[in-house]
């Protein structure tokens, strides 16, 4: 079993080592592939930022969806929901908006419907 442990042990390490000498013969050989190869992964690194920053439609149709919905309970003078009038409510409203209904949107559901409650109260 040890020496199982050490021929594993001593082939990583020659692979890890190859893979170093590899890196460096390639970045002497070729340095300008190796510099477009890492901008090109610095760009796409800033793509995927950007594509976690920039809001998805789906998120604003939730929000705009349970605002109007609390914001027209409140003029119209409804009794304040409950907590679990609440939970029907955004379930009913990921039926309509064709959502499983998680946790995430539930949380975005319910913040943006107080929201649109409070502004119409």
């Amino acid at each position: 079993m040890k020496r199982i442990l050490i021929r594993c042990a001593a082939a990583a390490g020659i692979g890890f080592a190859l893979l170093c000498v590899l890196t460096v013969a390639l970045t002497v050989l070729d340095p300008e592939g190796m510099k477009a190869a890492r901008e090109r992964a610095k760009a796409a690194r800033a793509d995927q930022k950007l594509a976690k920053k920039s809001p998805d439609e789906s998120g604003q149709k939730i929000v705009r969806h349970a605002f109007t919905k609390g914001y027209t309970m409140a003029k119209l003078g409804a009794v304040k929901p409950s907590s679990d009038e609440v939970d029907a409510l955004a379930r009913r409203a990921a039926n309509e908006l064709g959502d499983n209904g998680g946790l995430g949107f539930k949380t975005q559901w319910k913040s943006a419907f107080w929201n649109g409650w409070n502004k119409g109260d």
